[in-house]
């Protein structure tokens, strides 16, 4: 948004891309904050890669997806439904 109302553009009025799949695994939802997991998508459902550091670039590589988990959401349990982003 900031570059195009830099370059003098309008606004756009694209709609965020989301998606909503199962969990292949629980996860844990931390208390202080929204994460995002990198997640693989296998027969329709997010997997979480093992490695989430940040500064695992490796794993961005085999991203398929980027799961959304709420901040003090607890346990999400396997194929419970998870927001992400494609």
């Amino acid at each position: 948004p900031a570059l195009r109302r830099m370059a003098g553009l309008p606004a756009s009025r694209a709609m965020p891309l989301v998606a909503r799949l199962p969990l292949a695994s629980p996860l844990r939802a931390l208390e202080t904050r929204d994460d995002f997991v990198r997640m693989k998508v296998d027969e329709g459902r997010l997997v979480p890669l093992p490695n989430q550091a940040s500064g695992a670039l490796s794993s961005l590589a085999a991203v398929d997806a980027l799961a959304r988990v709420p901040r003090g959401a607890g346990l999400l349990g396997e194929g419970e439904l998870s927001s992400c982003i494609p």
